[in-house]
């Protein structure tokens, strides 16, 4: 049963009252909304709020459906029904079209008082996390 923003506030407050509390991050901003998309800015405005309230970064990951392609963009964004001025940097991330690709691409599309563009990641297995690769581009 995901969890609601009404307790995963008071799971926040509880867990920085004994800790030192940096980062909150959410894994699915659906499952968070109860399963209903409508409610993405309600939702999303509350995490900030959180953010705000307890001084902490909060990331949100949300899927973007495959429908749109691999290529996403803010209007993406708003075609779901989310207001992305609330947000203060929005990134996709997507891998190339072979299932066995270890390249990501990660692209900033908003970043408040930031640049933005994109940067080609490469997997490296041995290590267990992913590196620059040598090709950058700008958008």
């Amino acid at each position: 049963e995901p969890m609601t923003v009404s307790e995963l506030r008071n799971q926040v407050l509880l867990f920085k009252e004994e800790k030192e509390l940096e980062l909150i991050v959410v894994d699915d901003l659906l499952a968070l909304c109860g399963g209903v998309g409508s409610r993405y800015n309600e939702v999303l405005s509350s995490l900030r709020e959180l953010a705000k309230e307890t001084d902490t970064v909060v990331v949100v990951a949300a899927e973007i459906d495959g429908a749109f392609g691999f290529e996403v963009s803010l209007c993406d964004v708003q075609k779901m029904g989310i207001n992305e001025r609330l947000a203060d940097t929005i990134m996709f991330l997507g891998r190339g079209g072979e299932a066995a690709c270890s390249d990501v691409k990660v692209s900033v599309a908003r970043q408040k008082g930031g640049p933005s563009g994109s940067v080609t990641l490469e997997f490296d297995e041995r290590c267990l996390r992913f590196d620059n690769k040598l090709v950058c581009d700008e958008d």
